[in-house]
């Protein structure tokens, strides 16, 4: 009858999102920042180089799944599922590749066009666009991932907000 439980337990366990594992134990926050300008070229010299954090600690468990909800710059925010095993860097290369899918969606997908850089007067940002997402102000390459923090509302324990500075 023991076996029992402990089977009966892990059967209820595995049927749970994550096969049961908790995601009480996610880092409240996760910097972003040290691993590269993101969207950017490269704006070091040759000889310049930055010191790279420590990317050996796994802050997202494996087989663990979080959602990375996108806000900024949208007017519709976005939300894409990312399972580990993920370090910090690993976390923002996640982040970068969905960035760049939501670009290229609300392009495909807005009546309005992004006015050309060089087309721009005044102010250059980035025109409102009306697609999917509804991007207004920044291009992609104004854009540079800081942080993820993990949502603290109930039923949004596994929810991650990623923050971006322009």
């Amino acid at each position: 009858p023991e076996n029992l439980k402990l089977s009966s337990t892990a059967a209820k366990a595995s049927q749970r999102p994550n096969g049961g594992k908790s995601k009480r134990s996610l880092p409240k926050e996760i910097s972003l920042l040290g691993y590269g300008n993101d969207f950017n070229f490269d704006e070091l010299g040759e000889d310049d180089e930055l010191p790279q954090p420590d990317d050996t600690k796994v802050v997202i468990p494996n087989g663990v799944t979080v959602r990375l909800r996108f806000e900024y710059p949208l007017t519709i925010p976005a939300i894409f599922p990312v399972t580990g095993p993920l370090t910090a860097r690993g976390l923002r290369d996640k982040a970068q590749q969905l960035y760049e899918r939501i670009y290229r969606e609300e392009e495909e997908s807005s009546p309005v066009p992004v006015v050309p850089l060089h087309k721009r007067r005044g102010l250059i940002n980035r025109n409102r666009t009306t697609g999917k997402y509804g991007i207004w102000w920044h291009d992609l390459g104004d854009l540079e991932l800081t942080s993820v923090i993990l949502s603290e509302k109930p039923g949004e324990e596994d929810l991650y907000d990623v923050f971006a500075d322009s």
